[in-house]
């Protein structure tokens, strides 16, 4: 990754006289296991001195095992350790965002709870941060995964670099640092998670991507099944949108519309042609294809249209762009 531009506002670097706080946060479900370990190996990563004072946010994501009873014990047993219990399942992104929601750090940090990412790594993605990334993305280059997973993934994270022309190898990792400032932005739902770096791209922050060591699974099977990749790819469908049209939705609808008419008094005009020459079975299918197909085209200019207005109204009191720094 390419280190950032020239007059981007300067963060103030990680020493040991400004010591940020450091908010790890940890989605889980079922992973009854793991939980007292990787706390304990990430508060020994941050147990040389210096280093900043962090905190660990455990986000039960409705575990049907005793998953909340273990967070419950390491929360009397450890400390800087906080808690959220959600009644059911709601997924990854929302427990993401409870857990980005209760921390009070300076610099947030997102790790798995199934001991697959290496706790060690984290003080290297800050560093990271520390050259004046926004967010740091870790990247499973030696992944321990089973071949199908590793092939869903490469082709997953090609078509997502590839569309978002950003340079990422491992959009999916959990193991990323961002600084507080991405999440002012920045609001997750649905599968929104995956998609992060894309998000925060398109309100100008600086990525980095930094290899990390990966583990195999110890304990169990993925608590995040396989019915996710069609969530996935609905709501890449919808990042693409928002990333390059939210602003001009009318640039989207227009070209469908436009097309739509032309192709429409095409076919229309080869229908009126068709019953001159005495074709009238082909004239009448081809004159009325071309109707539909123009009328199609006008709902999609209008379309765009009332989209635009939609978009002026609802942030006609807010900017369209992100002031990074400002000196009077």
């Amino acid at each position: 990754m390419k280190s950032p531009n020239a007059g981007r506002k300067r963060y103030r670097p990680i020493t040991t006289q400004n010591k940020p706080v450091i908010s790890v946060i940890i989605p889980a479900k079922n992973e009854e296991d793991t939980l007292s370990q990787l706390c304990s190996q990430i508060q020994a990563a941050f147990s040389q001195p210096p280093m900043s004072p962090i905190e660990i946010i455990l986000i039960d994501d409705g575990s049907t095992d005793t998953t909340w009873d273990v967070i419950q014990q390491i929360h009397s047993s450890l400390s800087g350790i906080k808690a959220l219990h959600f009644r059911r399942n709601y997924g990854k992104s929302a427990a993401l965002a409870a857990g980005i929601a209760a921390a009070k750090g300076d610099i947030l940090v997102t790790i798995d709870a199934d001991l697959q990412d290496e706790p060690a790594e984290i003080p290297h993605l800050i560093a990271k941060l520390n050259e004046g990334f926004d967010l740091v993305s870790g990247w499973k280059k030696d992944r321990q995964d089973p071949w199908h997973k590793k092939a869903f993934s490469k082709v997953f994270n090609r078509i997502v670099s590839r569309v978002s022309h950003i340079e990422l190898h491992d959009f999916n990792c959990g193991l990323k640092a961002y600084r507080r400032e991405v999440f002012d932005h920045v609001h997750l739902y649905g599968e929104m998670h995956r998609f992060i770096p894309v998000l925060a791209a398109n309100h100008g922050f600086r990525i980095a991507e930094l290899p990390v060591t990966h583990h195999a699974r110890q304990f169990g099977q993925s608590k995040y099944g396989y019915e996710r990749v069609m969530r996935a790819a609905l709501d890449f469908i919808t990042v693409g949108f928002f990333t390059r049209y939210m602003q001009r939705p009318s640039h989207f609808f227009g070209p469908i519309g436009l097309v739509s008419i032309l192709l429409g008094c095409f076919l229309g005009l080869g229908g009126i042609l068709s019953f001159l020459w005495g074709i009238t079975k082909v004239g009448g299918i081809t004159l009325a294809l071309g109707f539909m197909i123009g009328l199609l085209g006008v709902h999609s200019l209008f379309f765009g249209l009332v989209a635009e207005i939609l978009t002026f109204m609802h942030r006609k009191d807010e900017p369209f762009y992100f002031v990074n720094e400002k000196l009077d």
